[in-house]
């Protein structure tokens, strides 16, 4: 038998337009680069499973922020209060029960917006503002935002002293009282920015806001086809003013896909062309930069032509192993992506042993030291762990799909295929006790399949033997290699080989 030579099994391509320009796949793994190579230069990890931490009685979270030692969750129609112990405290009701919110605070009162009215919560006086649960209008003297300028705030956020608001089906943008989420209205200080001054326009283009956000000293106002950047300038009485030329014509394509992530912010954009791709702002100045590959912006676009929306798209951030991850999940294309930050490579995530299906969870946060995601449909929240290997007790699917393995167009025999894994890791007792991996090979480009052919990946201490490998593998001029782990055991890959 000759030498197993290494072969670049596994690449940073994933299946998009045709499985013969590239069938690969990495399904709930990501790649890890080893700066100084020792037993590889990039290995492949398991993404971290989730733990149920507690259930809140109504749900689905619809939006949470941490203000101080605690965590405010708005969960269905309820407010609530949730404490490092998980014990949580109903605050109170909203008058939505659906749909996301946008969440801010100013160190005293916790800002809420449905997208219907704005809710204010005096976190100092551990109640509502007026001791109730109260709906708080611009300039003070309504019920809620319809009665001044038509249409109400979908997001919040706080700057300089001051919340701002965007208003929905508009190009305005509204700022509270300094420090006082419950004054909107005119006058003398410390009344609000005011009924005439209270409000500046989107100006570049004539595209409604979508959203706002404060950002790295900046107010982003995100349009449906532009991006304008603004800055406090200390005028009055209007102290915001548009920085000359930092517009950009890239639209917010789904409100909820916006993410921070460090000094940067990453988002679901849509060109002058109308194409649809990840964006990273505050990498290079004003300037969004591309950061979806051709897959996945195939990917993407593919979503609607085939009946579904990318504006419903929802992003949250959690971190492993080091790794900062941005995931997006397309509810209505039933699909999950996951941005690597470190890597700065591309990867799907899936909860379920489903062909495709996306992952479970929906918004995400850091609180008290830990990553907090929560479920797309229930009241469920769960912690993040590097040592939990299913999603809340359902199978996690952890698969790999090759490169196309040729030999110069030439019919070829692979005698032996052979993975690197990290094997012995098999639980005490039922299933993964004896871990198992399966490989299905293609040679038809990709398209189709063969019948799966398991291996065992070691039980518990057996860390030498047996080994990954794959004989009596048939002629053809390529081949794709297919691998499946749906035992809950950890998943390492650091290197593959074939002989031919």
């Amino acid at each position: 038998m000759g030498n197993l030579a290494p072969i670049p099994l596994f690449g940073s391509g994933i299946k998009s337009i045709s499985p013969t320009i590239t069938a690969q796949r990495r399904l709930n793994c990501f790649w890890d680069i080893r700066k100084d190579g020792d037993k590889a230069n990039a290995v492949l990890i398991g993404t971290p499973g989730l733990s149920l931490d507690y259930t809140l009685p109504t749900g689905p979270v619809r939006g949470w922020r941490v203000v101080g030692t605690l965590l405010y969750v708005v969960a269905g129609y309820t407010l609530y209060s949730v404490a490092a112990d998980n014990t949580y405290t109903n605050l109170g009701s909203l008058g939505t029960g659906n749909g996301k919110v946008s969440m801010s605070d100013n160190g005293a009162q916790l800002a809420i917006v449905d997208g219907a009215k704005l809710y204010i919560y005096s976190i100092t006086a551990g109640n509502y503002y007026a001791t109730a649960f109260n709906t708080i209008g611009y300039f003070g003297a309504v019920a809620d935002f319809t009665s001044q300028v038509g249409n109400a705030a979908t997001t919040i956020t706080f700057f300089d002293g001051r919340f701002l608001v965007e208003m929905k089906n508009s190009r305005q943008a509204y700022g509270s009282a300094v420090y006082d989420g419950t004054d909107w209205g005119g006058g003398a200080p410390p009344n609000g920015l005011g009924a005439a001054t209270g409000y500046w326009t989107k100006e570049d283009y004539a595209d409604n806001l979508s959203a706002i956000d404060s950002f790295i000293g900046y107010v982003v106002m995100w349009g449906m086809g532009s991006i304008e950047w603004w800055q406090d300038t200390g005028g009055s009485p209007l102290p915001y003013q548009r920085i000359q030329g930092a517009t950009q014509r890239w639209g917010l394509g789904a409100k909820w896909s916006r993410a921070e992530v460090g000094n940067t912010m990453i988002f679901l954009g849509i060109n002058p062309e109308g194409h649809a791709d990840i964006c990273q702002i505050g990498l290079s100045g004003y300037t969004p930069t591309v950061i979806s590959t051709s897959d996945v912006s195939d990917i993407i676009n593919d979503i609607v032509s085939d009946g579904g929306l990318f504006s419903d798209a929802v992003a949250l951030t959690y971190s492993a192993f080091g790794h900062i991850m941005y995931q997006i999940t397309f509810p209505s294309g039933n699909r999950t992506l996951l941005y690597d930050t470190a890597t700065q490579s591309w990867q799907e995530t899936q909860t379920g042993l489903d062909l495709q299906n996306r992952h479970i969870g929906e918004l995400g946060i850091a609180y008290n030291n830990q990553n907090y995601i929560s479920d797309s449909t229930t009241g469920n929240v769960y912690s993040t762990s590097e040592y939990v290997y299913t999603d809340n007790g359902v199978s996690i699917k952890r698969q790999l799909v090759s490169r196309h393995i040729r030999n110069g167009g030439n019919q070829f025999t692979p005698a032996e295929v052979f993975l690197d894994f990290e094997i012995g890791l098999g639980l005490q007792s039922g299933q993964g006790s004896d871990p198992q991996i399966s490989m299905e090979k293609s040679t038809d480009n990709g398209h189709t399949f063969g019948q799966p052919r398991l291996k065992s990946m070691g039980k518990v201490g057996q860390y030498q033997y047996p080994r990954v490998r794959w004989t009596r593998n048939g002629t053809a001029r390529d081949f794709v290699f297919r691998f499946t782990v749906t035992d809950p055991v950890r998943f390492i890959v650091t290197g593959g080989a074939v002989e031919i």
